[in-house]
């Protein structure tokens, strides 16, 4: 679905920030944590959804939850590749399963991405891609997690 350009008012924007971060209210609920009637709410809600403003909601799941798999991060360095390994491992990274997000950074190295999947073979893959184009274990620092401190809300 392609979002259309809106007009968002207060009570939008008031209502995006609640439902952000609690997806899983009740249109009463959300009404009266907004101060609208919930006929009100309700058909703001569905503008929103209709105009593309709100895409979905879904259940984050803690990474931690599938045990027979991994969750952790890896970073990733460019230094002194050329552009084309350099476009190659960022396509990858796009393209690739095992990546559930990838951030360019700065400080110790250049990618960082959340990695995770259901089976460890899949890691494997994934880092053989890499080396393929040029990424080897000498540009690659991994993490697991462990734990998850501070989830997402």
């Amino acid at each position: 679905m392609h979002q259309r350009e809106i007009w968002l008012d207060a009570k939008d924007r008031e209502l995006l920030r609640v439902i952000e971060s609690h997806a899983r209210l009740t249109n009463r609920e959300l009404a009266r944590r907004i101060s609208l009637s919930e006929s009100a709410c309700l058909e703001r809600l569905r503008r929103l959804e209709r105009a593309g403003t709100i895409r979905g909601y879904q259940a984050i799941l803690s990474p931690l939850v599938r045990k027979d798999g991994f969750h952790g991060w890896l970073a990733i360095s460019l230094a002194d590749i050329n552009v084309a390994q350099a476009s190659a491992c960022k396509q990858l990274l796009v393209d690739s399963g095992v990546v559930i997000q990838c951030f360019q950074v700065s400080g110790m190295c250049d990618l960082l991405a959340q990695i995770g999947a259901e089976e460890k073979g899949a890691l494997a893959q994934f880092l053989a891609n890499l080396k393929q184009v040029g990424i080897g274990d000498d540009r690659l620092r991994i993490c697991t997690s462990l734990d998850v401190l501070k989830p997402v809300p």
